[in-house]
């Protein structure tokens, strides 16, 4: 918990007394399941079973629902090669993220950068994200809550709810006209025609890049809240 929550103070002590701790890197892998989840006791016992199998001795339950494993680099590959298990076992009632390798006494870096890959699973609908796909998600997240509203705002406030699902569909189908059209069983033309009018009510193209760009941004679910 020191570790995570960096208590410098604790941290200094333990890689005093535990050198042979403090003389690798790690990397925080973050587990948190859904309220009511009924094998949360069996995931638990799992995972400590395994860490404790790999040689693995950071790790911890923190109430309510999240469990917290910090892998040494020395033994990554091999717990990393579990996942896919992990995966088939307890997806979806379970979504982990996965910081980015840190030394000792800058863990909670890790930690922090786990926690924003794990808010990117819930938002991605997958099980699993790491830290180092999404480096524009760590941007983003920096912003102030209040900042990432008022941006919206300015971007989005002419636009139907409607406008915003068929630009995130949009988006998602790379920004092919064909495959949203298909996808919101709508005609093509009609895809075009409402293109052309949220490019009317925003003064941004959502076909041309540059414009799509903040489009894009303003949209994501996550970055709305």
């Amino acid at each position: 918990m020191a570790l995570i929550y960096r208590d410098e103070d604790t941290v200094q002590q333990l890689a005093e007394d535990q050198p042979e701790l403090a003389g690798s890197c790690y990397t925080a892998v973050v587990f948190r399941w859904h309220d009511g989840f009924r094998q949360a006791g069996a995931f638990r016992q799992k995972m400590a079973g395994f860490c404790q199998k790999l040689g693995v001795s950071l790790y911890t339950y923190v109430y309510p629902n999240t469990f917290v494993v910090l892998v040494p680099s020395r033994g990554y590959a091999e717990w990393d090669r579990k996942l896919p298990q992990w995966k088939e076992w307890f997806y979806p009632e379970i979504l982990a993220g996965i910081g980015m390798e840190e030394a000792f006494h800058r863990i909670y870096e890790s930690y922090r950068f786990a926690k924003m890959a794990l808010q990117a699973a819930g938002d991605r609908q997958v099980f699993c994200v790491h830290a180092d796909d999404m480096k524009l998600a760590f941007l983003l997240q920096s912003l102030d809550g209040a900042v990432r509203r008022r941006y919206c705002q300015d971007i989005c406030h002419l636009l139907t709810d409607s406008d915003i699902h068929l630009l995130q569909a949009y988006y998602q189908q790379d920004l092919s006209i064909q495959e949203t059209a298909r996808i919101l069983c709508i005609h093509k033309n009609t895809m075009q025609y409402r293109l052309k009018r949220i490019a009317g009510k925003t003064g941004l193209d959502p076909r041309v890049f540059c414009d799509a760009v903040p489009l894009y941004i303003a949209t994501l679910p996550w970055f709305r809240k």
